[in-house]
């Protein structure tokens, strides 16, 4: 965190205030390699401990002991649901953006940020304090018109399975919990292997989102979801199609993948699930650069590589002010996650604006608190 914090600070006093050693043992090193050599841990007994590494797309091996710590220090309490669902999380921040004036616009895709504003499907929209981005650093430099970032490797792409299912969750034997399935305690050699969509995936994420929602009140009905890694390269052949009009092949294979999902993870972990499936929906990583402007369907933003985390790229390409009148946010800003997301928008507020930051943290605190 203290790292992050200090992006609030200008590029050159953030650097000057890193603590270097610190920084190279939480970010310098992987967290195999940290649970392996400095605790003397099996490789069979990191797999169990860094079952949660699906958070941020990449294998123990891969990435910073730093980021996984951090990861599994947020669990330490237990996990939340939003009431309502996901969208609620939406509805609620366009309601108070709202009631502070501004506005919230749908399906009018950024064309170019300026200086002083940016472009909406050729509609010139006025910032008076400059331009804050959750578009991702990528996208963020191409809009504005700047060089792509130094560190612009994407994260991983993922397959979603999305499942309506007749029953509720208590008739279905669906628990209000999140799974994490792994290919055995390796998740290295597990990735390894991972060479094509014929492959044992190397992990699969299950969650029963309605079961977890105390808002239902439909028992007749449930929903739950199914995630995979894949690689985007494998769907490339109709990236330039349009969405929904792709042809055949890809659907098919989309009901091959979705059909093979349910077979090897939903219905051996709940199997009174089986031919109560009313709706099913995939999602490839065309699916998300389509609907979330990806870049080869990376989920997470940039990947969370221990390059990410340098000081050189977190307090140059990474840091909170692009260019004068021009700021980031969002996970591509710190991390991965909506802890992260509220962190970041706290930082860019305070930089922005010193008052502003000053007041958004302490209703965190007292939120928190409350």
């Amino acid at each position: 965190v203290w790292l992050f914090a200090l992006k609030c600070l200008p590029a050159w006093l953030g650097k000057l205030c890193v603590f270097r050693r610190l920084h190279d043992f939480a970010f310098g090193r992987s967290a195999f390699d940290v649970m392996s050599k400095d605790l003397g841990f099996s490789a069979e007994a990191i797999g169990a401990l860094t079952y949660l590494y699906g958070d941020y797309g990449l294998p123990p091996d891969q990435a910073p002991f730093g980021l996984h710590a951090m990861v599994e220090t947020h669990y330490g309490g237990g996990a939340y649901f939003p009431t309502g669902g996901s969208k609620s999380v939406a509805l609620t921040i366009a309601a108070t953006i709202a009631s502070r004036g501004g506005r919230c616009l749908v399906r009018a895709p950024v064309t170019e940020i300026r200086d002083d504003g940016v472009v909406c499907r050729g509609v010139f929209l006025r910032c008076r304090r400059g331009v804050v981005s959750n578009a991702g650093a990528v996208n963020t430099y191409r809009l504005a018109g700047l060089e792509p970032p130094a560190f612009a490797a994407p994260s991983v792409a993922l397959l979603y399975v999305f499942v309506g299912l007749k029953g509720g969750g208590e008739d279905l034997g669906l628990e209000a919990a999140n799974t994490w399935i792994h290919d055995g305690w390796r998740p290295d050699e597990a990735w390894a292997n991972f060479k094509s969509l014929d492959d044992t995936f190397p992990v699969c994420f299950l969650s029963c989102g309605s079961t977890k929602d105390d808002a239902k009140n439909d028992a007749d009905t449930s929903t739950l979801q199914l995630l995979v890694p894949v690689h985007a390269a494998w769907f490339a052949e109709w990236k330039a199609k349009k969405v929904q009009h792709r042809g055949q092949a890809y659907e098919d294979l989309k009901t091959k993948l979705a059909d093979r999902l349910l077979e090897t993870y939903l219905y051996p972990r709940y199997p009174k699930t089986r031919g109560r499936v009313a709706h099913c929906v995939v999602a490839s990583p065309l699916t998300t650069d389509f609907y979330l402007a990806a870049n080869d369907g990376a989920t997470y933003g940039l990947s969370h590589a221990k390059d990410r985390f340098d000081p050189a790229v977190q307090f140059g390409d990474l840091h909170t002010q692009v260019k004068p009148g021009l700021f980031l946010v969002g996970q591509d800003h710190l991390t991965v996650g909506v802890a992260s997301a509220l962190l970041s928008g706290v930082v860019t507020a305070t930089y922005v604006d010193k008052l502003a930051g000053a007041l958004a943290l302490l209703d965190a605190v007292a939120f928190a608190a409350g």
